[in-house]
């Protein structure tokens, strides 16, 4: 949903939401986004989906938040964001929606999540790395962050877990590649980050083990690029778009890894 696009038209902020279809390999439009935004933090709680914070057109900071049911087709508003601010981290978790870093003037350590059940925001222990174009993912109702980057000081490897139990940051052993622009997604008790820029465009595919507190190289990327999306789907990751160079470059590309294959392989899936 939403993000940066090119066409004949130009370069553009996009409000469209593709839908694909796994059993069907299959693309479908859902309704428009309630605004054109990119950067936002994206996230699922229940069964609906959570679009918080990202940037206008302009580039403009956003504290917008929606929500999206899949079974209606349609969108709701919801209270903003206590801070506004894009390329942040949202996850899922404790039965709340997390918006975690990003930037705005600057960039931002902010911790803030949503209760559903109250409809309310709350603030709660701030991110110890400041940074923006991270990426988290949710391992037993815990946190993690990984990667991004912080104006002035380049590409980060900090990797820091959150506990929402005892609101209580810790520090872990880092990102083996610095990087920013990426995505990650949780699959079999592992948290896998994917791509990204920084001096070049990176492929690589690199995974944390909670059990033995450790990084693991993966099969890297077929296509490196950045400011790409990931999400797991039964027992793989859809790898989704991102720019294939530096800079403002789209892609449609989407690639299916399958970390529980021999092979360990990814698949190309092709628009229909």
């Amino acid at each position: 949903m939403g993000g940066l696009g090119r066409d004949s038209r130009g370069d553009y902020t996009s409000d469209a939401l593709e839908v694909y279809d796994v059993a069907a390999d299959r693309w479908s439009l859902g309704a428009p986004l309630p605004r054109p935004l990119h950067h936002p933090g994206v996230t699922a709680l229940d069964g609906l989906l959570y679009v918080v914070g990202g940037y206008t057109p302009e580039w403009a900071p956003l504290a917008t938040a929606f929500r999206y049911d899949p079974a209606t087709d349609r969108w709701e508003t919801l209270p903003p964001l206590p801070t506004a601010r894009g390329a942040l981290v949202a996850v899922a978790a404790a039965g709340k929606v997390w918006a975690i870093g990003g930037r705005a003037a600057g960039d931002v350590t902010a911790v803030e999540a949503f209760d559903p059940r109250e409809g309310t925001w709350r603030r709660f222990q701030a991110m110890p790395t400041p940074r923006d174009h991270h990426a988290g993912g949710v391992i037993d109702e815990r946190i993690y962050v990984a990667g991004g980057r912080l104006d002035g000081r380049g590409n980060l490897d900090a990797f820091e877990v959150y506990d929402p139990a005892t609101d209580r940051w810790e520090t872990l052993p880092p990102l083996p590649t610095a990087r920013s622009g990426i995505a990650a997604a949780v699959l079999g008790g592992r948290l896998y980050v994917f791509g990204g820029e920084g001096d070049r465009i990176f492929g690589e595919n690199e995974s944390y083990h909670p059990a033995s507190g450790s990084w693991s190289r993966e099969l890297p990327l077929p296509t490196p690029r950045h400011g790409l999306a990931a999400a797991t789907v039964g027992e793989a990751i859809a790898v989704i778009a991102g720019g294939p160079q530096p800079g403002y470059f789209v892609s449609d590309i989407v690639e299916i890894y399958w970390p529980a294959s021999p092979e360990r392989v990814f698949l190309p899936i092709t628009n229909r």
